[in-house]
């Protein structure tokens, strides 16, 4: 399709409709690049059931349109549950003329932790004419907190287009998990051992290491992903001072930065998609100095240790 044509169209769909506001029921709205969108106060909730795939907006009603939605980090969800873009073309549905969904790269969505730079596409017919399933496009950021996709999006500036969901209710069977990245249920169990800290000098710092170990190898392989989260105790008062996603099996906190001397310090690592955690012992990060009772014997013409 021609240039010309897009913009015809672009202007044809514009002025169908407005925004219902009311569809946004949690707005707390951060713009800037370098958040960690995955924080509850970093992004917007967006629950709306019209957005569905399913839904089919009425005649009389209006069609949803997110021309004036703010850019910035949303997390969708239908009734409660938790929903992701589509990721095939929508011919219509969605409460919305032109409905937007997400293609995938051959890298397709990101891994627990990561986030990808793309393009979503608005489907939308011409009567007279095929479907055109990515007429326009729009882009979009999208980062994996694990147990939901938090996704960073701008004004659609012309109507009636709107951003698609679906919600995600899979139901997976005995041993499997299912796995959002993958959209599917695999069988994961990973088991991993009592993480363990060690104090390790390098020629620039002091760290202070989190090591642990999957069980199953061949689980292993397959480069399983964490959530590490560090605990520091400083007089008396309990904080967690850092958590990330990784793949690797050691993490680390510098000393003189992370935590100080005189902390004490512990490690929990979880396999992402299980609920059960384990924790290192707790470190103390200085000297101690132990009060107790020493008894010296004489034997024969020598002093020693009884």
């Amino acid at each position: 399709m021609g240039k010309q044509n897009r913009e015809k169209q672009a202007g044809d769909l514009n002025n169908m409709g407005k925004l219902d506001d009311a569809m946004i029921i949690q707005m707390i709205v951060n713009n800037g690049h370098n958040i960690d969108p995955c924080s509850e106060k970093r992004y917007t909730v967006i629950d709306d059931y019209r957005r569905s795939p399913n839904y089919n907006a009425r005649p009389s009603e209006r069609r949803l349109c997110d021309n004036r939605i703010k850019h910035g980090w949303y997390r969708f969800k239908i009734n409660g549950t938790d929903a992701e873009m589509p990721t095939t073309c929508i011919p219509h549905g969605c409460g919305t003329r032109a409905p937007i969904w997400l293609p995938l790269s051959a890298d397709g969505l990101p891994s627990p932790g990561k986030k990808i730079r793309t393009q979503a596409c608005a489907s939308f017919e011409v009567p007279g004419r095929q479907l055109e399933c990515c007429g326009l496009k729009f882009p979009v950021t999208v980062k994996n907190c694990g147990d939901f996709f938090a996704y960073r999006l701008r004004s659609t500036k012309g109507c009636d287009l709107a951003y698609c969901t679906k919600a995600i209710n899979v139901v997976c069977e005995v041993g499997q998990v299912y796995v959002l990245h993958l959209q599917k249920c695999v069988d994961v169990v990973v088991e991993i051992s009592k993480p363990k800290l060690h104090v390790k000098k390098y020629p620039d710092r002091v760290s202070v290491v989190c090591l642990f170990d999957v069980n199953n190898i061949t689980v292993s392989q397959h480069k399983p992903t964490f959530s590490v989260t560090w605990i520091r105790i400083r007089n008396g008062v309990s904080t967690v001072i850092k958590f990330k996603f990784l793949s690797d099996t050691r993490d680390q906190v510098v000393l003189g930065k992370d935590v100080l001397t005189g902390d004490y310090v512990a490690c929990e690592v979880m396999p992402v998609h299980q609920k059960q955690s384990k924790s290192s012992e707790l470190l103390f990060l200085g000297i101690q100095v132990r009060i107790g009772i020493r008894s010296i014997c004489l034997s024969g013409t020598r002093l020693s240790h009884c």
